[in-house]
Formats: structure tokens, sequence, C-alpha cells
């Protein structure tokens, strides 16, 4: 196969399809975010986990977040201090 193409094939899998038609994934997920749910987000207190906390905050979810402040810091959880109780 001196200077031939490889091409590589590509199997549309079911998610793929799903994602991409009317039967929309998203959909399906966003008719149960008005079930509360309970959450555990570990590293709540770093960019990532804050970010989320807040998310799941405005879908009216529950959620238990876990930090150690070895990385995460106090800061990033300020817009959500009325809301949140904290322990340490």
């Amino acid at each position: 196969m001196a200077g031939g193409r490889i091409r590589a094939r590509h199997r549309r899998g079911r998610n793929h399809e799903r994602l991409n038609g009317n039967d929309d994934v998203r959909s399906g997920a966003r008719a149960h975010h008005d079930q509360a749910r309970t959450w555990l987000v570990t590293g709540v207190a770093g960019f990532i986990g804050s970010n989320l906390l807040e998310t799941l905050l405005k879908l009216n979810q529950r959620v238990i977040g876990l930090d150690n402040f070895s990385l995460g810091k106090a800061g990033n959880l300020t817009q959500v201090k009325d809301v949140v109780a904290c322990s340490r």
C-alpha cells in the first residue's frame, strides 16, 4: 500500500444518532431537572466544582459539597454563601 490512504471507519452509534437527531438526549435530562436530586460534588471550592455547584443550585438540586481546601479557595464559594451551610 505504498502511497495509499488509509481511511478509518467510523461507526455511528446509537448515542451519536440521538445527539444529532430529533430524539435529543439532553431533552430527556431537562425533563427531569424539576425533580430534586442529591448530588455529591468533590472539590467544591475549586474552579470547576464551584461552577458546578452554582449550576446545580440554579436547577433547584440538593448538593453536598466536599473540599479539603488544599487547592480550592473559599473565595470561589462567595456567590453561594447565602444558600450554603458550611461546616468544618
